[in-house]
């Protein structure tokens, strides 16, 4: 009987073949990646999609806009009445939850124990470019949150409009009396405003206006919804779970780093950098590579890159400074 011999790979075709896989792995990679990133700041850009029109909603039902609170760790009893959140005028949590009810967060909003709040994720608040599920793991297990209101460079937490100062200015002293009550009698121009509102529970209504800018109305936004930012991503340092102060309460404060930032700040990506500590925890900036997303008073979502004019960069929070901005400058 004549044996037949069995084709096979010999060693040298073998390597060739992986080589070749090799290759293709390589070239296929990077697309795969850019595929994953793009998905994953379409998402974030849905995100912030939804916050804008859920402001807008919040403005169809009342009025006005959300409001920035009064203050930072504000005490959900305290803004409530008959069992039931204040309004914005006079709320002292911030915009992320007065506008919980139209983001279908409704069961959230209703809580009544802050401390169940503050451990509660919202997945519109966090930005898949980090954790699902960002946590302040040093002091507690507050649930923190990746997007703040914008207000522009010349306004600091604790005097409202001064002047209109540099960048080499900005820095930890803006925020000074942040963690104060609202002093009396300021002016917020960004659309998201500090609550004009002052807690005096002696008083019928529980507290007093304090003659601070009042609510926004559309007709205050003055340079035009399209070219005034409201909402956009924070920068954040890179090891999330740090605790520290610009990013230690989560979304269920009020006026504070967690979910207010100025234009002047360092803006730019995420960082481990401790000589900018300061600017970076009052700044906005994100995860992804090429810039942050913001949502504008139209309700468009727009990416902001990173190498933007800083002078445009605050004409964009004032809502009424009656600056020309050419949006394909963003």
């Amino acid at each position: 009987m004549r044996s037949r011999l069995k084709k096979a790979f010999t060693l040298v075709e073998l390597l060739v073949v992986i080589a070749i896989i090799g290759i293709l792995v390589a070239l296929l990679l990077p697309a795969v990646q850019a595929a994953r990133n793009a998905a994953i700041q379409m998402q974030c850009k849905n995100n912030l999609k939804q916050i804008g029109l859920a402001c807008h909603n919040h403005e169809s039902s009342y009025g006005y806009w959300p409001t920035g609170g009064v203050h930072p760790w504000p005490v959900l009893a305290d803004y409530m009445t008959g069992g039931s959140p204040n309004p914005a005028p006079r709320q002292g949590l911030g915009w992320a939850f007065q506008i919980l009810p139209y983001l279908e967060e409704g069961a959230v909003h209703g809580l009544t124990t802050g401390t169940t709040m503050e451990r509660t994720a919202v997945p519109m608040y966090q930005c898949p470019s980090r954790k699902a599920r960002r946590v302040n793991g040093k002091a507690s297990t507050n649930v923190l949150m990746d997007y703040a209101g914008a207000m522009p460079l010349g306004y600091s937490f604790e005097s409202g409009y001064t002047v209109r100062y540099t960048s080499s200015q900005v820095g930890s002293s803006f925020f000074q009396g942040a963690h104060t009550p609202a002093p009396p009698n300021r002016q917020w121009r960004g659309v998201i405003v500090r609550t004009n509102w002052e807690l005096d529970k002696s008083l019928p209504e529980g507290g007093r206006e304090i003659g601070s800018t009042p609510v926004t109305k559309f007709k205050d936004i003055v340079d035009g919804t399209s070219k005034t930012m409201v909402i956009g991503e924070k920068r954040v340092k890179i090891k999330f779970e740090d605790g520290d102060y610009g990013d230690d309460r989560g979304w269920t404060d009020g006026w504070d780093y967690d979910t207010m930032r100025n234009t002047g700040g360092r803006y730019g990506i995420d960082t481990n950098t401790d000589s900018i500590k300061e600017e970076v925890y009052l700044a906005f900036g994100s995860a992804h590579k090429a810039g942050m997303n913001a949502v504008m008073a139209d309700g468009s979502v727009r990416l902001i890159q990173y190498e933007i004019d800083p002078a445009i960069f605050e004409f964009l929070a004032d809502r009424a400074d009656e600056s020309a901005i050419d949006l394909g400058a963003l």
